[in-house]
């Protein structure tokens, strides 16, 4: 049984101005643009070494983001060792979850709605559950988690392409979908662009819920409507059929 259901529009894209800072010439100048060659030269090879050390973080078995925890999923969601019972699939609609290409791929041709797929045979209730997508059309993507497909209940934590992100539950006993983040919400840590991949992920230890994007914090949020359940992931479609690869799932109990 898939989870599928309307979307709340929100997008913010970024601005971002690009100033040029021209040299003069002359001995003082060309000495200034050596000195600055050098200082970027030195900030690039230490930006490069921050994101090797953040991608091996991300990879490895050990909790990278609270003391402690017991690693009980480390799937590559290349399909071949389904233990968790990830749904497969294409339904009428068009949406559909399936394993292609070493990876898991959920796509939603349906403008204004998003298709889950849910690990079926899970049920956490405090846990850390991290996992990289990449998006390939416009659009948006992300993990649902403390999921009950028999109620139509998820938390779901998306993130676009264009640098936004939201958390939102579904399935509200007094709204059917309720918003726990500002309008217009982004954060600096998310890849913006097609096929840029992100490590998202949640820690969710009570009713409280820490957002993380490439092994980056970004938003606490205290919310007690559901607290245990299956995890899943999404596909959001923003006004174009949207397909998202999902790779490298992990959970950890705490």
């Amino acid at each position: 049984m898939s989870l599928e259901g309307p979307r709340i529009k929100q997008r913010a894209p970024l601005l971002i101005g690009l100033a040029l800072l021209v040299i003069a010439a002359g001995s003082i100048g060309l000495f200034y643009l050596l000195a600055s060659r050098q200082k970027a030269a030195v900030q690039t090879n230490a930006t490069a070494t921050v994101q090797a050390k953040a991608r091996v973080t991300a990879t490895s078995k050990q909790n990278p983001y609270i003391p402690g925890g017991k690693l009980v999923l480390n799937d590559v969601l290349n399909g071949r060792s389904n233990t968790v019972n990830w749904e497969l699939g294409t339904y009428a609609d068009g949406a559909g979850c399936n394993f292609k290409a070493g990876a898991y791929h959920v796509n939603q041709p349906n403008e204004g709605f998003f298709h889950g797929c849910i690990a079926q045979a899970t049920n956490f209730s405090n846990f850390v559950y991290q996992v990289q997508m990449t998006i390939g059309q416009i659009g948006s993507g992300g993990i649902l988690f403390r999921t009950h497909i028999a109620m139509s209940k998820t938390y779901y934590f998306s993130v676009g392409t264009d640098g936004s992100y939201a958390l939102r539950v579904y399935g509200d006993p007094n709204v059917h979908t309720r918003k726990l983040t500002p309008d217009n919400s982004t954060a600096g840590a998310i890849h913006t662009g097609l096929n840029q991949p992100n490590t998202i992920a949640v820690v969710a230890n009570g009713s409280t819920l820490d957002l993380y994007v490439n092994l980056q914090h970004i938003a606490t949020f205290h919310d007690s409507v559901l607290n245990s359940g299956q995890i899943g992931v999404f596909a959001e479609n923003d006004g174009l059929p949207v397909e998202v690869v999902f790779r490298n799932a992990k959970v950890w109990t705490i």
